[in-house]
């Protein structure tokens, strides 16, 4: 007698969805005599990363064939890249950021915001992941410019009543910030007191001097000496009072006491 056995039923289960470049798995229902899937493997499992259909033929032990049938659907992974200045000021910070367009945010420095400030140099790289868990990473060099300084060093500076001192700052800043509030590369300074210098580098980094300036006072020289003398005679004449550094009379001579005739 003759008796119909029934085709096998083959279900295959696994991942119907998966993200770009995931390795997952696609199962046949286990214990039949053969497996053949349309990727030319023969396990009642394979491992697959394209998007297609998927299919594969069953024997069971009565000879029978049957066939199961799968589609993977792959995701785009998010495209995500770092934003925001590379360098930075030392001792200063920068901030660097992704797009707010993503489920979860994940960086090195272990922070979950969309953006993080960078105090230190070094490598930062962060991991975005969309709703369906699809992830990308990306990351970027970070380094610090150290402030050039003006040529002006802080410390006291001098000048003699009724004349000035002009300070240099040096050429090739951005800009020149005086306290008294110009812009040029250098400064007359005809008052004593304090004063600051601030400078803004190619780096555009920030650095500010502070000095003193102090105006000394000029003491008018008397010269002593005899107001007539007779024809042939030498008579002394002679600077009075504060001890100068340097003296010049009008007959060349260079010392507080010259004789004349």
């Amino acid at each position: 007698m003759l008796r119909s056995v029934p085709s096998p039923v083959v279900e295959v289960r696994g991942d119907s969805v998966a993200c770009e470049g995931t390795v997952t798995h696609l199962y046949a229902t286990p214990g039949f005599d053969s497996y053949r899937w349309s990727t030319g493997d023969q396990n009642d499992s394979i491992v697959v990363m394209a998007q297609r259909e998927y299919s594969v033929e069953v024997i069971d032990s009565n000879g029978c064939v049957g066939y199961g049938r799968a589609d993977l659907r792959l995701l785009d992974n998010p495209e995500v890249e770092i934003e925001g200045p590379g360098r930075f000021c030392e001792g200063s910070f920068t901030t660097i950021h992704v797009p707010r367009a993503y489920f979860r945010y994940e960086w090195s420095t272990g922070e979950i915001d969309s953006l993080i400030q960078v105090r230190q140099p070094g490598i930062y790289s962060v991991t975005v992941a969309t709703l369906d868990g699809c992830t990308r990473t990306d990351s970027i060099q970070v380094d610090t410019d150290a402030p050039i300084p003006p040529d002006l060093q802080p410390g006291n500076y001098q000048f003699c009543q009724g004349d000035s001192v002009r300070l240099e700052a040096g050429a090739g800043f951005i800009s020149y910030t005086w306290s008294d509030g110009s812009s040029k590369p250098f400064l007359s300074v005809k008052q004593a007191g304090n004063y600051q210098l601030t400078v803004l580098d190619t780096n555009y980094c920030i650095s500010s001097v502070f000095f003193h300036v102090d105006s000394i006072r000029v003491f008018t020289p008397s010269i002593f000496g005899a107001g007539e003398f007779c024809e042939g005679q030498q008579i002394p004449l002679i600077v009075t009072g504060n001890r100068y550094l340097n003296y010049l009379w009008s007959t060349g001579d260079t010392t507080d006491l010259v004789y004349i005739g």
